[in-house]
């Protein structure tokens, strides 16, 4: 007995040598390899980012403090997706590397000849900063490497937050009007006052606007968001919309064409798919489906008619008092 509680005492002790020993090992590797940033580009600088991948190649291009696609005939990408991209860039930190071994790029996929991504920032023409992204190791994890180290990293980022399709990064919100204050249709005029919708002046005899549905529609056209450039015009027929956003009037036409559905607008080049929730709710907009229907007229005009008072009786009864002379 005496013999096993010496052995286990042993045991014991081995164990907790073995635990210190692990923990120091890992004090000098944090110490031998702290964090630090692995990145060095100063955000604002960059007006240029050139992403590959999957065999294709995107530009985004910032032209007066507006990012552009450049081979997107040079429409307007969404700043803040980029903004959020070059931040989470900028916030890579190095750590304990994965490998160090120049071989291990291949398998890693961040090789010079093979990576899942290699994001290039320029300021001006000159490169400021470069990255390879490469296989994931876990959930929101991908592993990383600069070119021009062996070091292999995995850090928090996801390959999908830096797609090599221009349409990823399109401003969906380039067609919307955000202050309609005049929309014309095929037979309708809609025109807003203070805070309400009217019919125009021409069309109010004898009709009453609905003006839930007429503020219905005009936020239908501030949320109107694109999906994407198409690569065609539509042959289909179209409905024309014309509004005034801000005192200037722009001219939207919407198109079917199958199952795929498109808008236009004459200030920007290009025909945009759309959703067809988005196409429905505008397009079926015409003078009959903006007014009240004929027994919400009648509800109207009878919560707004005048309402007669009884007259007014000096007594209980008609008959005169009689007065003693």
């Amino acid at each position: 007995m005496k013999q096993l509680k010496s052995k286990l005492s042993i045991l014991l002790v081995l164990q907790l040598v073995l635990i210190g020993g692990l923990l120091l090992i890992n004090q000098n590797s944090s110490e031998q390899h702290p964090q630090q940033s692995l990145m060095k580009f100063v955000i604002n600088d960059v007006n240029k980012i050139i992403i590959d991948g999957e065999d294709k190649t995107i530009s985004l291009q910032k032209v007066d403090q507006q990012w552009q696609l450049p081979e997107l005939k040079n429409l307007p990408a969404e700043s803040n997706k980029i903004t959020q991209a070059l931040n989470k860039l900028s916030e890579l930190k190095t750590g304990w590397p994965t490998t160090t071994t120049a071989s291990a790029h291949q398998r890693f996929a961040v090789a010079d000849d093979k990576y899942q991504r290699r994001i290039q920032l320029f300021k001006g023409d000159n490169i400021v900063d470069e990255i390879y992204l490469g296989t994931s190791p876990g959930f929101r994890k991908v592993h990383v490497r600069k070119p021009s180290d062996s070091e292999v990293y995995s850090v928090k980022l996801n390959t999908f937050d830096f797609p090599v399709n221009n349409n990823d990064w399109l401003e969906k919100s380039l067609l919307n009007s955000q202050s309609v204050s005049k929309i014309k249709g095929n037979d309708f005029e809609l025109v807003k006052s203070g805070e309400d919708w009217q019919l125009a002046d021409s069309q109010t005899e004898n009709l009453m606007l609905d003006a839930e549905k007429a503020s219905t529609l005009a936020q239908s056209l501030a949320n109107l968001n694109v999906i994407a450039l198409a690569d065609s015009t539509p042959a289909s027929q179209a409905v024309t919309l014309e509004v005034t956003d801000e005192k200037v009037t722009h001219q939207y036409q919407f198109y079917q064409q199958e199952s795929d559905y498109f808008v236009a607008r004459n200030d920007i080049e290009g025909y945009f798919k759309i959703s067809q929730s988005d196409f429905d709710t505008i397009t079926q907009n015409k003078l009959e489906n903006l007014l009240k229907t004929p027994k919400q007229t009648e509800d109207s005009l009878t919560d707004t008619a005048p309402v007669e008072s009884e007259p007014v009786k000096n007594n209980e009864s008609d008959t005169p008092l009689l007065t003693n002379d």
